[in-house]
């Protein structure tokens, strides 16, 4: 076996291995192996995209639309990518939306307290 044909098989099992334990939620390990893959591999798609996905399960919206954006450079013509981008940036407006009408509630409950 050639060391190119090691190293992709390598690769390979690192991110089925990050696969399992995201789907297992143990996004923290999920992710270190990932991160890991990317520094030998720092083309390989797929794991830009499990990064994405682990971010938005942990409603890291802005971490995830950073590795979707880097995924779809990549891949351009696939539109999955920009699905992926287009969830993400709504998902970040809401969360950004949520986030400000809670501020605007405690504001006015401190308010209505005093």
């Amino acid at each position: 076996m050639d060391s190119l044909h090691t190293n992709t098989v390598l690769v390979q099992e690192k991110y089925n291995k990050s696969l399992y334990l995201a789907k297992l939620e143990f996004y923290s390990e999920a992710t270190v192996g990932l991160k890991e893959l990317l520094i030998k591999e720092p083309k390989f798609v797929d794991a830009y995209i499990l990064l994405g996905k682990i971010n938005m399960n942990m409603l890291n919206f802005k971490e995830a639309l950073k590795y979707f954006r880097v995924a779809s450079c990549y891949k351009k013509s696939d539109s999955c990518y920009k699905k992926c981008l287009y969830l993400c940036n709504v998902s970040n407006t809401i969360s950004k939306v949520i986030i400000a009408f809670m501020l605007l509630l405690v504001f006015y409950i401190f308010k209505y307290i005093q």
